[in-house]
């Protein structure tokens, strides 16, 4: 997912329970640099993977990331990003995961209001 100043693009690694934040370079379509977040608690090895993004913030660099988790019990994780220079970082909030107990398979995740672009 392409942040709104088009500045990072976040990518979920559904295998390893992780969100990679890499700089992106709008003029020449260069991906470069960025971080990974540390494994999201409470996800399942065995049995789940993480689905769609939304942004937590509709502008900047869009402030981080909701996950959408699919799994024998799906849930949301909030993933806040933080930058200083080059040297970026994820926080996952401490009351991560919010558990959606009527969602037989969480894949998808929206924000409102949706992008301008």
């Amino acid at each position: 997912m392409l942040s709104p100043d088009e500045t990072l693009l976040y990518v979920i690694n559904s295998q390893g329970a992780r969100v990679t934040a890499f700089y992106f370079d709008k003029t020449t379509g260069k991906v470069s640099g960025g971080c990974s977040s540390g494994p999201l608690r409470g996800v399942s090895q065995q049995w789940s993977y993480l689905g769609g993004l939304g942004l937590i913030k509709q502008t900047g660099n869009g402030g981080g990331v909701y996950v959408a988790e699919y799994g024998s019990q799906s849930a949301i994780t909030m993933l806040t990003f933080h930058a200083s220079g080059q040297k970026c970082w994820f926080n996952e909030a401490l009351k991560s995961q919010a558990v959606d107990p009527k969602s037989s398979g969480l894949l998808s995740i929206g924000t409102f209001p949706p992008r301008s672009f």
